[in-house]
């Protein structure tokens, strides 16, 4: 709520009396308003300060991370495999779904840009956040009951610090970042968040989704995802937490790494420079989670090293999904080729649900443009054509798992 001045305007007749209480009182509003001005300017500044800070270093982080991506880019140039389509993004979906098979925006499947994801159709009036809820004025706010605690394994040195409540308040330009200044280049920098899953100010105990962004984005490991049903936990290592990926799926398959939750299967699954994180998951009845971040390099030095790390962004959820969801995406052959025939096999990449397990919560249908470029579509070959439609259906399975599709690769003839 803004504060409300001091100063209140006072009429006075012209040469009449004004008596010096009148006066004083006028005078010691003017300077509590003055100092309350003064002081606010300075908060303003503090945190024009912060913001940039934060800022400088995601930006620094992510043109660190696009060099390395054109790097890869100019390596696989010459190695792309004929006659494959490899598929991510929203880019591919097309706009005309209900052409192909009845897709409506009631089943169509929910795609998340800011993780790059499809999943589930989400029904967004019985979802909830586990850590955060919304006050009388409407505002994003902490419960009370939620604890934060952290367990260090950092070089030696001075540490500047906001709280990692920061992340799960998301507000712009604030993160929760550790900052340590040391002299000897000791690197890594290391620590466990623990935090509560208040219960108190919502409707489930539940949870089946954490969604994370390491800070700096595309700069800081992520080591381990882990949780407890412990209905009073100990906030440490004293309490025995449990991997998110408790049953080590995928367990060496470094393809898989980056879309599990680390900790299943280590060495080996840590997610190194990391970006935004969602992980989904079968729905647990969740007290308390654990992760592990990792800085290790320096953002500054030498003589004086500076490492940075945190998180900009923290939830918790439960989401009701449905059962079921389609959606269709566009696919186009390499240049100077095109699909001669219908034999067209796709491989998803699903990585919450085991290898075994894909039959039951994906399939897919291949549709075909009658006249290229208008439609209407039909599922028999018409003969050679530039482009074809994958529609696609998951579907969650006995077990509670909800797929997450993160792309295809797509092998013709």
């Amino acid at each position: 709520m803004a504060k409300v001045p001091n100063t209140k305007k006072h009429v006075v007749q012209l040469r009449g009396r004004e008596d010096s209480e009148t006066y004083n009182q006028n005078s010691e509003d003017v300077y509590q308003d003055m100092v309350y001005l003064f002081n606010k300017a300075n908060e303003l500044n503090s945190n024009i300060d912060e913001g940039y800070s934060a800022i400088s270093k995601d930006i620094s982080a992510i043109g660190e991370e696009i060099v390395k991506l054109e790097a890869n880019v100019k390596a696989l140039q010459g190695q792309v495999t004929p006659r494959t389509v490899y598929l991510t993004g929203p880019e591919m979906r097309v706009s005309n779904e209900s052409q192909f098979g009845g897709i409506t925006s009631a089943n169509a499947l929910s795609y998340d840009a800011r993780f790059n994801t499809y999943s589930l159709p989400k029904n967004a009036n019985s979802s909830i956040s586990r850590l955060v809820f919304y006050d009388s004025d409407g505002n994003r706010a902490v419960p009370p009951s939620l604890e934060m605690v952290i367990a260090t394994r950092e070089p030696a040195g001075s540490v500047r610090t906001s709280q990692p409540f920061e992340a799960v308040l998301d507000t712009p330009g604030r993160v929760w970042e550790r900052n340590i200044s040391t002299t000897g280049d000791t690197v890594p920098a290391e620590l466990d968040l623990f935090f509560s899953l208040p219960a108190d100010l919502t409707s489930t105990e539940y949870a089946n989704v954490i969604n994370l962004v390491p800070f700096p984005s595309f700069d800081v490991d992520l080591l381990y995802v882990g949780y407890t049903t412990e209905v009073y936990p100990d906030l440490s290592n004293a309490t025995t937490w449990t991997p998110l990926n408790k049953f080590a799926s995928y367990n060496g398959n470094s393809a898989a790494v980056g879309y599990i939750p680390p900790g299943g299967w280590m060495p080996g699954d840590a997610i190194l420079n990391a970006g935004p994180l969602s992980f989904i998951f079968p729905s647990e009845r969740i007290t308390a989670m654990k992760l592990t971040l990792r800085q290790r390099f320096a953002c500054q030095g030498p003589p004086n090293f500076l490492y940075s790390y945190g998180l900009s962004y923290l939830d918790v959820r439960y989401e009701k999904f449905d059962t079921t969801g389609k959606a269709v995406f566009k696919l186009i052959p390499n240049a100077g080729h095109s699909f001669t025939n219908s034999n067209l096999t796709v491989t998803p990449y699903i990585y919450n649900v085991t290898q075994a397990g894909l039959a039951d919560v994906f399939s897919y249908q291949i549709w075909w443009e009658t006249n290229p470029g208008t439609g209407p579509y039909q599922t028999s070959f018409p003969g050679s054509r530039n482009a074809a439609f994958l529609e696609v259906t998951l579907k969650k399975d006995e077990n509670g798992n909800l797929p997450v599709l993160s792309g295809f690769k797509v092998v013709y003839t």
